[in-house]
């Protein structure tokens, strides 16, 4: 179990993690046009216009707008640029390689338009991107892995691409407010009930779903389930996983698209995990292992590691940098630095039986320290002991009932 001094570290560390990141991915810029910037899936490779793409493009701008800091708006801007000039010149390196049919890569181009508004509306300039995504949800609901054309499309939903459609569509209020939001929602929900979903696969649903349950009843009855059995999961398989990704892969049954071979999505599985219980309000009962994640990712970040494995290969992200710093954020959030309470001390969360014992023992402490201070005093040759008892129930006691750290 983490130390509470620990904890406090690990919220003062997240600035300068959080400042890693932001030069990280600044440096890996690529300017490609005039008013025009371009990042790669991978951080780290060297710079080609080959490895640019949606993918890594939109990650770094919303990571960057995340961060919230001046200097970096010129590098959001052109790099929004560069992806609307990618969606509409069909000459591109995104449309040769098809990308907006890959409908992960498509949400993560929808979640970079303006990155720093909270909602989107009809008449924002990006609404029709976003209604062409709802426009590619199944007869039924969910959506597929791929919609290349109403000939070429995935017939069977997927549960990362649901996931990610109605995560970004949170923003867009005609649908995620809307009776068609509820139905989408909820009916996502009921499969995942009775589904056998990997500890990623459940937290990246989760994550999508929960402001969806602040809004629709049907949602809020079913979500807390989805969350009890994520919690029941890391504390059956509580160990973090040495900055392991799930590798994410479709095929496509369209000759065209299948030459591409660009349909990869690497998830950081515990950075997913733990941002899905601390959004939940869950850091009380899986602190010990949200701590060891946090820990995990700013060891990384900070002896300048890859933390991610792709094929076995260290390379840096660039969709992880966007899920750690999520996860780094809510962090700091929910350990302020200053006066940090826990589970064991904080009363508040406790029972009045709890709270009976506790000041029963103080009772007792005061009890012993009365009979010792007695003692002390007809043995003058032990008297060096009461100052280090003193100090020792002092320290207990103001842990106790002052939750200091």
């Amino acid at each position: 179990m983490f130390h509470r001094l620990q904890s406090k570290n690990l919220v003062e560390k997240c600035n300068s993690s959080l400042s890693s990141i932001r030069q990280t991915i600044i440096d890996a810029s690529e300017k490609v046009g005039d008013n025009q910037i371009a990042w790669g899936q991978f951080l780290d490779y060297e710079r080609s216009t080959g490895q640019i793409g949606v993918y890594g493009t939109a990650t770094a701008v919303k990571t960057l707008a995340l961060l919230d800091e001046p200097d970096v708006s010129d590098y959001i801007s052109h790099g929004i640029n560069w992806l609307l000039d990618s969606y509409s010149n069909q000459r591109s390196i995104a449309n040769r390689k098809m990308d907006w049919g890959v409908v992960y890569k498509y949400c993560y181009f929808l979640e970079s338009l303006a990155p720093n508004d909270p909602e989107i509306n009809v008449g924002s300039r990006f609404s029709d991107h976003f209604r062409k995504l709802i426009d590619r949800k199944l007869p039924n609901s969910g959506w597929g892995e791929y919609y290349y054309s109403p000939e070429y499309k995935d017939s069977d939903y997927s549960v990362v691409a649901t996931a990610m459609a109605l995560y970004v569509l949170r923003r867009y209020i005609p649908f995620s407010k809307s009776q068609e939001g509820k139905q989408a929602s909820s009916w996502f929900c009921n499969k995942l009930i009775t589904a056998n979903l990997s500890k990623v696969k459940l937290a990246l649903s989760i994550i999508a779903l929960r402001e969806y349950s602040q809004v629709h009843n049907d949602v809020s009855v079913i979500f807390p389930q989805l969350v009890d059995r994520l919690e029941k999961k890391v504390k059956k398989l509580g160990r973090v996983s040495n900055l392991s990704e799930f590798p994410h892969h479709f095929t496509v049954p369209h000759e065209e698209a299948e030459k591409k071979r660009n349909r990869y999505i690497f998830l950081p599985i515990d950075a997913l995990v733990s941002y899905s219980l601390l959004i939940t309000n869950k850091y009380q009962t899986a602190r010990d292992y949200i701590d060891k994640t946090v820990a995990m990712y700013q060891d990384s970040i900070s002896v300048n590691k890859a933390y991610c494995n792709p094929e076995e290969a260290p390379r840096k992200s660039t969709v992880n940098q966007f899920w750690v710093t999520l996860l780094l954020k809510e962090y700091r959030k929910v350990r302020p630095v200053g006066k940090i309470e826990s589970g064991f001390l904080n009363l508040k969360s406790r029972s009045r039986l709890y709270k009976i014992f506790l000041a029963l023992f103080t009772i007792v402490m005061f009890a012993i320290t009365y009979l010792l201070l007695r003692y002390f005093q007809q043995n003058q040759n032990l008297n060096f002991i009461s100052p280090l008892w003193f100090f020792i129930v002092d320290r207990i006691l103001s842990r106790i009932w002052k939750g200091n750290t």
